[in-house]
């Protein structure tokens, strides 16, 4: 599976990443694989694109590259449905936990710094002990 190229050098699917765009002849194209691998992927539950009023299956960018991620993952790594399946459900923790994290950072980088400030306009150090006139 491939992504495609667009004029400015991207992927074809930058942009909004969750709005369902590609019906699955365009998405099996811009793949590079058959429209009954998409199908397969679907029924094994790795994916689900939305659906049209009509029932047309629609894939967003999102689904575009979670599709390449699980045909690399069965394909290249040989894992089958469930550890592509699972591998997939324990990245998206990862990336879930890392931004916990940066999160965390920045809240404890903010306390230390709102924490310095309190100490240095109440007198004391930077182990919270009163400074006298000789520090």
């Amino acid at each position: 599976m491939k992504k495609e190229g667009n004029r400015s050098g991207g992927a074809a699917w930058e942009g909004d990443e969750n709005t369902p765009l590609y019906t699955i002849g365009v998405a099996s194209r811009l793949l590079d694989c058959d429209p009954s691998v998409l199908r397969r992927y679907e029924k094994a539950g790795l994916v689900k694109p939305s659906r049209t009023s009509g029932n047309t299956r629609l894939y967003s960018r999102s689904d575009l590259n979670a599709l390449e991620e699980i045909h690399h993952l069965m394909n290249e790594e040989g894992l089958n449905s469930s550890g592509a399946q699972m591998v997939m459900e324990l990245r998206k923790d990862i990336r879930r936990l890392e931004n916990e994290v940066a999160h965390l950072q920045a809240e404890v980088e903010e306390l230390k710094r709102r924490l310095q400030l309190e100490r240095e306009g109440s007198g004391r150090d930077a182990r919270g002990e009163r400074r006298t006139r000789g520090d």
